[in-house]
């Protein structure tokens, strides 16, 4: 009997912003993916305040009816959370710890920094071995756990189930990475700067490695407060240093053409204008709403889509 191959199944990518949700669900092909579903739903004005989502109860009424419309019970999901809200860095520990002993020692570490010292975390992360080395390297992402949990519950409600929770930055460089895979060299140092209405997001990567990551929600401290091109300015001059030799920029028209001004002035880095949906197939489906003068706010909907599903979700 010939042997079917397995694929992982497709994971609704659900990119919840302040103004609409962005659901793509792509299906894995042998060079290219192939574009499922694309759909934009609006939400309340009242599910966000000063970039955070505040009332999931009027969020779940949303998902409900987008659920009910794409007829999506019981998929599986991903979504992600503002890097605002995750603490990430690399730390060095002693090479053959188990996993339980990183884990308690990222918590620990984390719990360092946080006013309410009980507080219950979830905590990824991933080992850099060297062979025969004393020590490794870990690169870990620590969440509050009732940030996720929200997440969790409003899902399940809505007729979802929550497979993954990612991070934006990791979703922006990853939609990013594959929309100009034949443009980018393997190992470059590039950003990638996505604004959106009322939250903008901008980071730096070199291979697996983040060099940095801002987010812009028109709130809270100094730097926030700031206009969307105040801040993309204070961004360019703090990491003008970092040598960044490509720039990926997708949003909103009025200001993508701006930033893109911006960036201009304080580096000589390439500049890209980003369609996530410019290396897919099936596009022509969806008409010309989706055409690529109006794609870019599904960037972080692709890169969610893109995650690979973990292999034991059957």
């Amino acid at each position: 009997m010939r042997r079917v191959p397995f694929r992982p199944p497709c994971l609704v990518g659900l990119s919840i912003q302040s103004e609409n949700i962005h659901l793509v669900q792509l299906k894995k092909l042998k060079k290219t993916y192939f574009i499922e579903r694309i759909r934009k739903m609006a939400l309340p004005k009242t599910v966000f305040v000063d970039g955070k989502i505040i009332d999931f109860d009027e969020l779940e009424v949303t998902l409900v009816e987008l659920v009910r419309e794409e007829r999506l019970e019981r998929e599986r999901a991903v979504t992600c959370l503002p890097a605002n809200q995750v603490a990430m860095r690399s730390i060095t520990m002693p090479s053959g710890l188990s996993d339980g002993e990183v884990e308690a020692e990222i918590t620990a570490q984390v719990r360092r920094t946080l006013p309410d010292q009980g507080e219950v975390l979830q905590v990824d992360f991933q080992r850099m071995n060297v062979a025969g080395a004393l020590d490794m390297s870990v690169f870990f992402a620590a969440t509050r756990s009732d940030h996720v949990d929200r997440y969790v519950t409003c899902l399940r409600r809505a007729g979802l189930s929550l497979a993954i929770m990612d991070v934006d930055v990791f979703v922006l460089l990853r939609a990013v990475r594959y929309a100009l895979k034949h443009t980018l060299a393997e190992c470059e140092r590039i950003a990638a700067l996505y604004i959106g209405r009322g939250y903008a997001v901008f980071t730096a990567a070199k291979g697996d490695a983040v060099i940095f990551h801002q987010q812009w929600d028109g709130s809270g401290h100094a730097v926030a407060s700031m206009s969307v091109l105040e801040w993309l300015e204070w961004c360019c001059h703090t990491y003008q240093l970092m040598d960044i030799e490509s720039v990926a920029v997708a949003g909103l028209d009025e200001d993508v053409e701006q930033s893109v001004r911006v960036i201009g002035k304080h580096w000589r880095s390439k500049i890209y204008e980003v369609n996530p949906f410019s290396q897919m197939a099936g596009l022509d489906r969806f008409g010309v709403q989706f055409s690529s003068g109006k794609s870019a706010d599904f960037l972080l909907a692709c890169g969610l889509a893109m995650r690979e599903s973990p292999s034991w979700l059957s």
